[in-house]
């Protein structure tokens, strides 16, 4: 058989062509009635996607980044070789069965489930040399709970008296959720919440009460309890469990514990507020207190960023202000200052005049006085002198000249009361008050009318400047500056914090990612006249996504600039509301309600944001690989889409016309979904090639499970059937449920199941 895009040589059982990547074609799958032997009852038809307390890796989510390589092979000489290195385990009714020959369809019963199972059906599990298999029996379903027992699964036969020196008891009222870590050891909880493990010689508690626990690769584990006052924080070698030591206690909430040596959780440890600690078994390694001065941001595996507040800046220093030193020297009108011309005069006082007898005094720079009569006659002829005289008088009028209304009159004050009895001392006789002679008042002449319109506008703009002059010393006031942020990291590793971006003046926390400005950036100042109070000016000083913006990015310690091109799309109508970002290595996706949009970005500066579907989403991240969805459909009452991906910037589409919510991506790239469905009948299951089309692999699907790369077990209407090629067996009847020693691990599951290969369905 040929490729029919190509021309290529096909395998037998070839789903893609090797040369090409295309999908091979064909006719419909066969079905290979094989009647099997010792076949359980076929009640308990298994529901599609049936979420089980063991979490199984059965059908669902996300896309593949390569494909299947190479054929399938023929079905005997998969089936011949497997059953010597692979066990096949399968539950009908209460009957837990091993397939001892697959290509005959032979099994036999090797214990019993138990009764009342028709809502939970426990774990069957394997031991990662594949020797062992663990199970539970006599299960329980109102206390969720079995006999846990482990069985050399190679030496069980149809005789039940040779299998029970195969069989061990572990332990009894166990839970369903029990685990195979990767080291081999055996975890698991009785029904009394109890901790324990079994090391394959012995079962050993390791502690009462236990909320949930966190082993690691090796010998350690961390566990949790719970309290009144929140969790207790645990860290035991399982070598010597009973002496695990108390790690913490008022534990809030546990950002992640997958490394015991950097656990990263909050605590009210003093009753006033969060801490965030990193702890672990070489003991504490930071704490930092959560508040007003640090603001946590973000954890990944590597470090934990936070926001550190150790500097500020008065708000005045964002403000425009131009009047700032006409306001300072303003007075309150007097109706007299709006007089029509000719109908009030300035009178020269003398130094027995009071003060306190008129409404408002003058002095003049440019007008005499009679303090200046028979020499200079007036203090600007006098600043020419060129001598000490002269410069306190030039000082003096270098300072008011420019107050000098119209009329060369300047309102008085004690400022200026201060500085006419200093050039009184350094140029007059000595007499008591002779600055007086340098000050003027008002009086009528004749019948007074005035400027009624310029009095109010005078009256309107002294409110003005009083407000603007107490709103000018609240912005100067440093009780209300503004915090000047850190950026900080800690490295897990170094077991130290560094500076990544100083004095941020405010900030946007997204998707392992923070959009902010700093105090050096250009930033639009804000008008004094658009403040009532100062603490109007905070609601300026938030981030605008019209502006260009910084973007630092936890994915790879980089700081990128938003330009103005992609502000713009961050503000447009379609985004404003609701959008995050999110960085895959050196790309950057844009997620919003208007769509799914790839960034232009050209070293360190985003340019813009490309749309790459008006009705994409994303659907989940993994790394650097961020999955989404787009040309959503609808036919019937199901629901289409293809599967695509993001890579550091490339994106490719994974599958097409694939059912929502039914994607597995395998560890080796492989992509299996749904691709329709019939009611009464079941899904069609697919797997794609590189250009994400797919081929069918068989009709009538309930659930399936991915043996090996060539190999897919298929249960439809209770019937098991091995899937290799193009060739379809029926291996048993009346199943439940099915495990495998080997099987594919799930890479990532869309439909909420991922990171869980517990190798059943």
């Amino acid at each position: 058989m040929t490729c029919k895009k190509c021309g290529a040589e096909l395998k037998d059982g070839a789903l893609v062509c090797e040369s090409c990547g295309a999908a091979v074609t064909g006719a419909e799958l066969p079905v290979s009635e094989k009647p099997a032997a010792n076949a359980g009852k076929a009640d308990g038809k298994p529901e599609k996607n049936k979420k089980r307390s063991y979490k199984p890796a059965i059908i669902a989510a996300v896309a593949a980044l390569a494909l299947l390589a190479g054929g399938f092979f023929g079905i005997r000489a998969l089936m011949n070789r497997t059953s010597g290195d692979n066990s096949y385990v399968y539950l009908s009714g209460d009957s837990l069965n091993i397939i001892s020959d697959p290509v005959k369809g032979t099994s036999f019963e090797f214990d019993k489930l138990g009764s009342g199972t028709s809502y939970t059906t426990p774990a069957v599990q394997f031991s990662p040399d594949g020797e062992y298999m663990y199970y539970l029996a006599d299960f329980n379903d109102e206390t969720n709970s079995g006999t846990l027992k482990m069985a050399e699964w190679k030496k069980l036969s149809d005789s039940a008296m040779s299998n029970s020196g195969h069989i061990t008891k572990i332990d009894t009222d166990v839970l369903s959720d029990f685990e195979v870590t990767d080291s081999g050891r055996l975890m698991y909880s009785k029904s009394d919440y109890s901790l324990h493990t079994y090391d394959g010689g012995k079962s050993t508690k390791i502690a009462d009460n236990v909320y949930d626990y966190y082993p690691d690769d090796g010998d350690r584990i961390v566990y949790t309890k719970s309290t009144d006052s929140g969790l207790s924080i645990y860290c035991a070698d399982l070598s010597a469990p009973d002496k695990a030591e108390l790690l913490a206690d008022s534990v809030s909430y546990i950002y992640s514990a997958d490394d015991p040596d950097n656990i990263v959780y909050s605590a009210n440890d003093d009753g006033t507020g969060e801490t965030i600690h990193v702890s672990g078994f070489n003991g504490e390694a930071m704490s930092l207190k959560i508040g007003e001065e640090n603001t946590l941001v973000d954890v990944t595996d590597k470090a934990l960023y936070y926001m550190n507040a150790d500097d500020s800046a008065v708000l005045y220093e964002f403000i425009k202000d131009v009047d700032s030193e006409r306001d300072e020297n303003i007075r309150p009108p007097i109706k007299s200052d709006f007089a029509e011309p000719g109908s009030m005069r300035y009178v020269n006082m003398t130094k027995d005049d009071k003060i306190t007898e008129h409404e408002r005094i003058y002095i003049t720079i440019t007008n005499p006085s009679k303090f200046f009569e028979g020499g200079f006659e007036t203090m600007e002829k006098a600043a020419e002198l060129d001598n000490t005289d002269g410069f306190i008088v030039r000082e003096f009028v270098d300072k008011y000249k420019s107050l000098e209304n119209e009329d060369g009159y300047i309102p008085f004050s004690d400022e200026i009361r201060d500085g006419l009895v200093a050039i009184s001392q350094a140029m007059g006789t000595g007499a008591p008050k002779e600055w007086l002679e340098m000050c003027f008042y008002k009086e009528p002449v004749g019948e007074v009318t005035y400027d009624e319109e310029a009095y109010n506008a005078a009256q309107e703009d002294y409110y003005n400047a009083s407000t603007r002059n107490i709103v000018r010393t609240d912005l100067m006031n440093e009780i209300n500056a503004v915090p000047l942020y850190k950026l900080m990291r800690y490295d897990f590793e170094k077991k130290e914090s560094e500076v990544m971006v100083d004095e941020i003046l405010y900030a946007s926390a997204f998707s392992h990612s923070l959009m902010y400005k700093t105090r050096d950036s250009e930033l639009e100042s804000v008008d004094i006249n658009e403040l009532t109070a100062y603490w109007d000016a905070y609601s300026y000083l938030t981030l605008d996504y019209s502006e260009e913006n910084m973007l630092f990015s936890f994915t790879n310690d980089k700081a990128y600039t938003v330009e103005k091109a992609a502000a713009a799309v961050l503000d447009s109508e379609d985004l404003r509301a609701d959008f995050d970002l999110i960085f895959s290595g050196d790309g950057l996706l844009l997620n919003a309600a208007g769509g799914v949009y790839n960034a232009e970005i050209s070293d360190t500066e985003i340019t813009g944001f490309d749309l790459v579907a008006d009705d994409g989403y994303v659907l989940d991240v993994d790394g650097d690989v961020i999955y989404f969805g787009s040309t959503y459909n609808t036919r019937g009452s199901l629901e289409f889409m293809n599967l695509n991906t993001m890579v550091n910037g490339e994106i490719k589409c994974l599958a097409k016309d694939i059912m929502s919510d039914t994607v597995n991506v395998y560890e080796d790239g492989v992509v299996i979904a749904n691709t329709n469905y019939t009611s009464g009948v079941g899904y069609q299951l697919s797997v794609f090639d590189r250009d994400g089309n797919a081929k069918i692999v068989t009709d009538a699907v309930d659930s399936y499970l991915r043996v090996d790369e060539n190999t897919i077990l298929c249960i439809t209407a209770g019937d098991l059937y091995v899937c290799s090629g193009s060739e379809k067996v029926k291996v048993a009847s009346g199943v439940d449920s099915v495990w495998s020693g080997n099987y594919m691990k799930v890479k990532k599951n869309i439909s909420g199941y991922n990171g869980y290969n517990y190798g059943g369905m």
